[in-house]
């Protein structure tokens, strides 16, 4: 399986690449060589004395005196391209034409920069401490942004959002703030407090016009916090599509991404049904993000077992293995299913299983609120019960509306001649499959499942799920990558995402 770099703005910055300062010597220290001062001598000290600032001495909360500190000149000698406000003396934004280089070769060379950098040591909560444990524990602004590899401490959770909606073919609201500022009902987070978005939809509407509207609805609601990591589109016919977003910040932790895409759709060639997937790894542990249109229609249910099955089984795999899989009989090999290799799966989508029931019933149940029994006849509970589809697989509870087929702009259900049965066809699960000795390297837990009912564009409503993973067990991997601020200056505005490969894309 080979890795596809992520596209859009963001990049990756090897650790070597950021710039380390060497901390300052310890007051009552020399400082090195070649940054110590030359000694004073008696015909020239009163002129290279009067040349040094001032020395001041700083108290304690107890009043003592706690050791002399070099005030800062009157006058900054900082040069004009670089910007006092930012930590170390970073280049400011206008000032970004300069190399990287160039940039970190500055922060080293202004005297007067490294003496601002002391004095903001001596801050009130460290001022009971001995001069060299404040200079070894209180590290300067430009120490704290950074760090070595060795500082970085591995993230214990990750917030995400999904959403999986069936456009219908039709054109989405011309702001997609209701759709990616949904809060559920708690209300406890802004789509700007996720560190991962995946947005799955099927039957979407013009792709390309799909595309540019998500990325100006993810960069209005979340104020450019976001990158676009990677997409995928199932093709010829590009109807199902996914694209998956993370915090700029959290870009140089991921690494291995890659995507795949599977059609089950006309002779599983047309890409009106199948999957498409997105995979990365969030510093050592795996994430798999799944969104798939399943067959129609309420008595198909073995097609869309079967349309499961060959999605997990053969996700990543080329055309030509996949059909050379066969036996001496003819028949097809049982293969391992490919979801399994991943620490963390999301599986989203309108996967098509229906409720079983008779339409006036269940008009009368839902007006009562009564989902319990509408639940033991939805076909996908059913099937998951006796072990055919998403095993091992976790749903929320279902506490909303069926979320299909509405009258396109209206609450009200299909109300043409063929009278559809409400049913919850738009649908996320989640599992965590065990690694080594029985143990699972992430758990999730499902904050909120609901179905966003302001938009109604489309015969469904959009289903959401905001899910906390918290990493388990111990960091084993490689130095974490250094988070640099001017990363995060170059990653401000998410770009329109650009498909590089037109097909039914796969990894190896």
């Amino acid at each position: 399986m080979s890795s596809n770099a992520p596209t859009g703005p963001g990049r990756l910055l090897p650790a070597k690449t950021a710039f380390n300062s060497a901390p300052l010597a310890p007051l009552g220290e020399k400082a090195p060589k070649s940054k110590q001062l030359p000694a004073l001598k008696e015909d020239g000290g009163a002129a290279r004395k009067k040349a040094l600032p001032p020395l001041r001495t700083a108290e304690n909360s107890e009043g003592s005196t706690i050791g002399p500190i070099i005030a800062p000149p009157e006058e900054s000698e900082t040069p004009a391209e670089m910007s006092n406000d930012m930590p170390g003396g970073i280049a400011s934004p206008a000032a970004k034409s300069k190399p990287f280089q160039e940039t970190a070769k500055q922060v080293e060379e202004p005297e007067a920069a490294r003496s601002q950098s002391a004095t903001k040591v001596l801050e009130p909560e460290t001022a009971g401490r001995s001069a060299p444990e404040r200079h070894q524990s209180a590290p300067s602004a430009r120490q704290q942004d950074l760090s070595t590899p060795a500082e970085v401490k591995p993230h214990e959770e990750l917030l995400v959002l999904t959403i999986t909606w069936n456009m219908a073919n039709k054109a989405p609201p011309d702001t997609l703030t209701k759709l990616l500022g949904w809060n559920g009902s708690s209300g406890d987070f802004e789509v700007g407090s996720y560190d991962v978005i995946a947005i799955g939809v099927q039957e979407a509407y013009d792709l390309d016009k799909w595309d540019k509207s998500l990325a100006a609805g993810v960069a209005q609601s979340t104020r450019g916090r976001y990158v676009h990591l990677e997409s995928e589109r199932l093709d010829p016919g590009g109807w199902i599509h996914l694209a998956v977003f993370v915090k700029q910040k959290l870009l140089p932790f991921c690494s291995g991404v890659h995507k795949g895409s599977i059609s089950t759709g006309i002779g599983n060639v047309i890409g009106n049904k199948g999957g498409v997937a997105v995979a990365f790894a969030f510093e050592n542990t795996t994430f798999l993000f799944i969104n798939a249109h399943f067959a129609a229609h309420s008595n198909n249910i073995e097609a869309r077992n079967n349309d499961f099955k060959r999605i997990s089984c053969e996700l990543f795999e080329d055309k030509a293995s996949a059909s050379n899989k066969e036996s001496e009989s003819g028949a097809k090999e049982s293969a391992p299913d490919k979801t399994d290799d991943y620490d963390a799966v999301v599986w989203m989508g309108d996967l098509n299983y229906r409720v079983e029931a008779n339409r006036k019933a269940v008009d009368t149940l839902i007006e009562d609120g009564m989902f319990e029994v509408l639940l033991a006849n939805d076909q996908l509970g059913r099937e998951k019960g006796k072990g055919k589809v998403f095993q091992n697989y976790t749903e929320g509870k279902l506490t909303f509306p069926p979320t299909y087929k509405f009258d396109k702009w209206t609450d009200v259900y299909d109300s043409s001649s063929k009278q559809r049965v409400p049913s919850w066809t738009d649908r996320i699960l989640y599992k965590c499959p065990k690694r080594k000795k029985g143990k699972k390297k992430v758990d999730i837990k499902l904050l909120e499942y609901g179905c966003i009912s302001v938009i109604k564009t489309s015969d469904h409503r959009p289903v959401a799920a905001k899910l906390r993973c918290k990493m388990l067990g111990k960091y084993e991997g490689p130095p974490l990558p250094l988070y640099q601020a001017e990363f995060e200056e170059a990653a401000v505005n998410v770009q329109p995402l650009r498909q590089k490969e037109i097909g039914n894309a796969r990894c190896h």
